[in-house]
């Protein structure tokens, strides 16, 4: 159990090498150890994997495990600490597992241009940029980052305060927008998301100082938790 869920045992897994090395689902009481005398007063390593879900709120999960002999037979001998002190048959490991706050962001198109004429004035893109977002924070933010448009000959530049932007949902609902100076805060969650949509139109700014050519530069998003 977490601050704010749980992992289901079936979402746990176990597996011993006196076993095959067969990972099976904790949905069930499993067998670590069958009779076997090669392993008769060894160590057995057994190993614990867990599954994580993309929406399991972060933070410490815990719980235990019960390892007993089946079928339990109080007729058998009991096992000793050394101390001659008996020791129940039932022994129970606590587990703790620690979920990370994880944001992926997903981007369809890598790739944006503008079609500009010499006459100054605003230009959309020819494609939008397009992304998903899954996360399991339960506040959240997405940051874009853009660098100065520069000349080929590198002789002239273009800054990102002359990209403007805006974040769309899938509906075609404007979230937000502004310019790209100053690594703005393009679109801003609660609570855990699977395969979010969502649109960047973005619009260039020209002017009568802007020499003709190529230019070229990049956009970044990051997703960071929290407010």
């Amino acid at each position: 159990r977490g601050p704010d869920g749980e992992i289901p045992p079936n979402r746990l897994r176990v597996s011993s090498p006196a076993d095959g090395e067969k990972q099976k689902p904790l949905d069930k009481p499993r067998k670590i150890l069958i009779n076997n005398p090669e392993f008769l007063g060894k160590e057995i390593p057994v190993r614990l994997a867990a599954t994580p879900a993309w929406d399991d709120p972060p933070g410490k999960y815990s719980g235990s495990l019960i390892i007993q002999p089946y079928p339990r037979d109080r007729s058998l001998p009991y096992v000793s600490r050394g101390d001659d002190e008996a020791v129940d048959y039932e022994q129970e490991i606590s587990i703790q597992i620690e979920i990370p706050q994880l944001i992926t962001i997903i981007v369809e198109n890598t790739e944006v241009n503008f079609q500009v004429n010499f006459v100054p004035g605003e230009y959309s893109a020819s494609k939008n940029v397009v992304f998903r977002v899954q996360t399991n924070a339960s506040e959240w933010h997405i940051d874009c980052n853009a660098t100065p448009l520069v000349h080929t000959d590198k002789t002239h530049q273009i800054p990102p305060t002359r990209l403007l932007w805006q974040s769309v949902d899938r509906f075609g609902n404007v979230l937000d927008e502004g310019n790209l100076g100053d690594n703005p805060t393009v679109l801003v969650g609660q609570g855990a998301v699977q395969d979010m949509e969502v649109i960047l139109r973005l619009r260039l700014q020209t002017n009568s100082s802007d020499i003709a050519g190529n230019y070229k530069g990049t956009l970044s998003l990051t997703g960071l938790a929290g407010p």
